[in-house]
């Protein structure tokens, strides 16, 4: 089912204390960490090596489909996903990208019991100045699924670009305690996507806007 929205009288800008914290449980639950492992042979030792990659995605149906970047899960040799609670992981795939995006989706393989998973909307609205944005994440250094919030006090709208040469019009600079990881979601005040995190440097963030992530949804939808 999709998640709770939150609507205020401050045009979804600010959030009080409780509905962050209640924005955050709902959101935490369609935001996954993705394990790869890359399988690679050490010729001159006759062995073969596992690599790993750790990123993170959003589940965008009840049946695991999951949007997430594609140099995470590009050339892997597995894919797992694993849900909010820590505990419960998915064997998944992937499923589609296209050319020069870095973006990705993949699916998991199969749900325990019928099981419906949460799932987030992708906003397809461009940030304004001094919108309220969570991001929802985690790394190897940080404890599973942290939440920080912070405001989109720069938005790019011509000359930088990701790696793979997309322009990018959301970033957030200057806070300390931004989460980043590849692949994560960013959300809005309303609970809709509105970015997906692609590239950091110190305190900056950059990522996608919900507008490329839709066209990329409704391309796979035919």
């Amino acid at each position: 089912m999709p998640l709770a929205r939150y609507e205020n009288s401050m045009g979804n800008r600010s959030l009080s204390p409780w509905q962050r914290s209640e924005l955050y449980y709902c959101m935490m639950r369609s935001t996954v960490v993705i394990d790869c492992k890359i399988a690679r042979d050490v010729t001159d030792k006759g062995r073969t090596v596992i690599d790993t990659r750790r990123g993170g995605g959003v589940i965008l149906n009840e049946q695991g489909l999951i949007l997430t970047s594609l140099r995470l899960v590009h050339e892997v040799s597995s894919i797992s996903a694993t849900l909010s609670d820590m505990t419960t992981t998915y064997e998944a795939t992937l499923v589609f990208d296209i050319v020069n995006s870095d973006l990705a989706l993949i699916k998991i393989s199969e749900l325990e019991g019928g099981q419906r998973l949460m799932y987030a909307q992708i906003s397809p609205q461009v940030l304004d100045v001094g919108q309220e944005v969570l991001s929802i994440g985690s790394s190897y250094q940080l404890p599973p699924f942290q939440c920080s919030h912070s405001y989109a006090n720069e938005l790019v709208t011509f000359g930088t670009q990701n790696v793979l040469n997309e322009e990018v019009n959301w970033s957030a600079h200057d806070f300390p305690e931004m989460i980043y990881m590849i692949g994560s979601p960013v959300y809005d005040s309303s609970g809709k996507i509105v970015a997906l995190q692609q590239g950091h440097n110190s305190h900056h963030a950059i990522g996608l806007p919900g507008e490329k992530l839709l066209e990329f949804y409704l391309a796979y939808n035919g």
